[in-house]
Protein backbone atom coordinates (compact mmCIF):
# COMPACT_ATOMS: atom_id res chain seq x y z
CA UNK A 1 0.00 0.00 0.00
CA UNK A 2 2.74 2.35 0.58
CA UNK A 3 4.57 1.86 -2.37
CA UNK A 4 1.08 2.16 -4.42
CA UNK A 5 0.40 5.42 -2.22
CA UNK A 6 3.59 7.09 -3.07
CA UNK A 7 3.18 6.35 -6.74
CA UNK A 8 0.05 7.95 -6.42
CA UNK A 9 1.30 11.02 -5.18
CA UNK A 10 4.39 11.51 -7.48
CA UNK A 11 2.33 10.92 -10.59
CA UNK A 12 -0.41 13.17 -9.46
CA UNK A 13 2.67 15.73 -8.03
CA UNK A 14 3.48 15.89 -12.13
CA UNK A 15 -0.17 16.86 -12.92
CA UNK A 16 -0.94 19.26 -10.18
CA UNK A 17 2.19 21.21 -10.25
CA UNK A 18 2.30 22.22 -13.93
CA UNK A 19 -1.45 22.59 -13.90
CA UNK A 20 -1.92 25.83 -10.76
CA UNK A 21 1.31 26.91 -12.78
CA UNK A 22 -0.54 27.39 -15.94
CA UNK A 23 -3.34 29.52 -13.48
CA UNK A 24 -0.71 31.89 -13.03
CA UNK A 25 -0.13 30.28 -9.42
CA UNK A 26 2.94 29.29 -7.47
CA UNK A 27 3.40 25.96 -6.00
CA UNK A 28 6.03 24.89 -3.78
CA UNK A 29 8.14 21.91 -4.62
CA UNK A 30 6.86 18.82 -3.23
CA UNK A 31 7.21 15.08 -2.33
CA UNK A 32 4.24 14.58 0.14
CA UNK A 33 0.64 14.43 -0.23
CA UNK A 34 0.03 18.36 -0.07
CA UNK A 35 1.53 21.06 -2.14
CA UNK A 36 1.87 24.85 -0.56
CA UNK A 37 1.05 27.25 -3.10
CA UNK A 38 1.85 31.27 -3.22
CA UNK A 39 -1.64 32.41 -4.92
CA UNK A 40 0.08 36.39 -4.50
CA UNK A 41 -0.06 37.12 -8.29
CA UNK A 42 -3.70 36.51 -8.52
CA UNK A 43 -4.16 39.36 -6.44
CA UNK A 44 -6.85 37.33 -3.77
CA UNK A 45 -6.64 36.73 -0.85
CA UNK A 46 -6.57 33.32 0.54
CA UNK A 47 -9.31 33.55 2.56
CA UNK A 48 -11.56 34.59 0.10
CA UNK A 49 -10.52 32.25 -2.29
CA UNK A 50 -10.82 29.06 0.04
CA UNK A 51 -14.77 30.56 0.32
CA UNK A 52 -15.13 30.38 -3.72
CA UNK A 53 -13.64 27.03 -3.67
CA UNK A 54 -15.67 25.66 -0.73
CA UNK A 55 -18.68 27.12 -2.40
CA UNK A 56 -18.02 25.07 -5.26
CA UNK A 57 -17.72 21.92 -2.99
CA UNK A 58 -14.02 21.69 -2.85
CA UNK A 59 -11.67 22.57 0.42
CA UNK A 60 -8.55 24.05 -0.09
CA UNK A 61 -6.50 25.20 3.39
CA UNK A 62 -6.07 29.19 3.77
CA UNK A 63 -2.56 29.10 5.60
CA UNK A 64 -3.17 31.94 7.85
CA UNK A 65 -3.29 29.75 11.02
CA UNK A 66 0.20 28.70 9.72
CA UNK A 67 1.76 31.99 10.46
CA UNK A 68 1.66 32.91 6.78
CA UNK A 69 -0.22 35.79 5.52
CA UNK A 70 -3.02 35.60 2.29
CA UNK A 71 -0.62 34.80 -0.23
CA UNK A 72 -0.98 31.13 0.24
CA UNK A 73 -3.17 27.81 0.11
CA UNK A 74 -2.60 24.24 1.18
CA UNK A 75 -4.07 21.94 -2.22
CA UNK A 76 -4.37 17.97 -0.97
CA UNK A 77 -2.95 15.84 -3.82
CA UNK A 78 -5.69 13.28 -4.24
CA UNK A 79 -6.88 10.86 -6.89
CA UNK A 80 -6.79 11.96 -10.59
CA UNK A 81 -10.87 12.98 -10.77
CA UNK A 82 -10.13 14.54 -7.91
CA UNK A 83 -7.39 16.89 -8.61
CA UNK A 84 -8.88 17.70 -11.90
CA UNK A 85 -12.13 19.06 -9.96
CA UNK A 86 -9.73 21.11 -7.49
CA UNK A 87 -8.45 22.34 -10.71
CA UNK A 88 -11.52 23.15 -12.41
CA UNK A 89 -12.99 24.71 -9.22
CA UNK A 90 -9.59 26.86 -8.69
CA UNK A 91 -9.56 28.19 -12.10
CA UNK A 92 -13.76 29.36 -11.84
CA UNK A 93 -12.84 31.18 -8.24
CA UNK A 94 -9.77 32.44 -9.68
CA UNK A 95 -12.20 33.95 -12.59
CA UNK A 96 -14.65 34.67 -10.30
CA UNK A 97 -15.36 38.79 -9.80
CA UNK A 98 -17.39 39.19 -6.27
Amino acid sequence: HLHQSRDLIAKELNYLIPALKELGLDPLPSRVNFILVNIESSGIDSDLLAERTMARGVLIRDCQSFGLDKSYIRVAVRGHEENEKLVSVLEQALRCKD
